[in-house]
């Protein structure tokens, strides 16, 4: 059975998954107002260098964090029709990769429960190392298997992966957050969820493994700019996103990595060598503490909450003198919440030495209702 995506008949069945996992009524706009985006530049300045406090332009978040059971955001788009495809295969068990804070795990525990696929998560890690989020994985029936740093670095190849599966008794395998040819069709529904078209003129979202990005470029209107903001290092990022995204009628795209932009067809201010490709604003999951007190003030100002991998560096980014240089005045620009905010609970005693315990408290205590999880 191929994983890869591409050469099977993608399936139309969205029954139990669409049911059970997305309430799409629930997905809203949350426009900030000139004194929270004041606030959020302001409080954003020891990030990424924020820009002047400004409010000639307009900018909102899209609240995927809202409309999809648990907090899921991008995770259901990316799963709901490679699960689908699995359900129609009559596979029995699948696998796919993560760390112990894995949000992308998480998911796809939770779906394939409900698909009644059994699920196994290859873990980078100690066999024995525990967290409140593997047993949340556990729980949803999900068998874990732990594997060295050394092993994890092997992801990405197929005769690895094919002997994975033969060890553990797996019909197939899904790559490093459900990336495939199915999940970017998946996430082409975000764009759609934007609504009227014509209102915003720039799209931005974190990039992981560029799936996500390459769903809405994909299904963007041809006069929007769709900015996709680097959170991993990864030199490969852009060739892939730039094979997803094809030659077919979608909006312009680039990536911006904290100095400058790289894309295709798309305005750039700042290098755009190969180099630049393989940089991200920050160190993958290793948020300074300035970051962390960035998004618990943003949480108080807006009530929108951040995780600290994800859409916390990237919305701090878009904050940043570097990146306002490409929103003009009068612009309208949507920030895509791309949810996955359960894995924030392996952050909880950083955010405890960095912002007052109160205020950390009642964002947890957000955090906690959206993902329904206790602390």
């Amino acid at each position: 059975m191929q994983n890869e995506g591409g050469e099977c008949v993608k399936s139309n069945v969205r029954g139990v998954i669409s049911l059970q996992f997305k309430d799409l009524a629930s997905v809203k706009y949350s426009t900030l107002s000139g004194a929270q985006l004041r606030e959020a530049l302001l409080h954003g300045s020891g990030v990424c260098g924020a820009g002047q406090p400004r409010s000639d332009f307009e900018f909102s978040v899209l609240r995927l964090d809202l409309g999809t059971r648990w907090a899921m955001g991008n995770k259901y788009f990316k799963l709901r029709d490679n699960l689908d495809q699995l359900v129609v295969q009559k596979a029995r068990r699948v696998l796919s990769f993560g760390g112990a804070w894995s949000n992308h795990l998480l998911a796809l525990s939770q779906t394939a429960q409900i698909s009644g696929i059994q699920s196994v998560g290859v873990v980078r890690g100690e066999e024995g190392f525990d967290n409140k989020l593997l047993a949340r994985m556990r729980s949803h029936g999900m068998r874990l298997h732990f594997i060295s740093r050394a092993q994890y670095r092997r992801r990405h190849d197929p005769d690895f992966c094919g002997e994975l599966c033969q060890q553990l008794d797996c019909d197939t395998w899904l790559p490093e957050g459900g990336a495939n040819e199915l999940a970017v069709s998946g996430c082409e529904e975000i764009a759609s969820l934007i609504g009227n078209r014509s209102k915003f003129t720039q799209v931005i979202s974190a990039v992981g493994t560029g799936a996500t990005l390459a769903g809405i470029v994909r299904g963007c209107s041809p006069t929007q700019k769709v900015t996709g903001i680097q959170v991993v290092s990864d030199p490969g990022v852009f060739d892939r996103i730039d094979h997803w995204v094809g030659n077919g009628v979608s909006a312009s795209w680039s990536l911006f990595n904290g100095a400058g932009f790289t894309g295709a067809g798309s305005k750039s201010t700042g290098s755009t060598s190969a180099g630049s490709k393989s940089t991200a604003v920050s160190p993958y999951a290793k948020p300074s503490s300035r970051l962390l007190e960035f998004i618990v003030q943003f949480y108080k100002s807006t009530g929108i909450a951040l995780d600290p991998v994800y859409t916390g560096p990237a919305l701090s980014a878009a904050l940043s003198a570097a990146f306002l240089h490409s929103i003009a005045r009068g612009e309208k620009v949507v920030f895509v919440h791309t949810g996955g905010l359960a894995g924030t609970a392996g952050f909880i005693s950083q955010f405890d030495q960095c912002a007052d315990r109160a205020s950390v408290q009642h964002y947890f205590a957000r955090i906690h209702a959206l993902t329904g999880q206790a602390r």
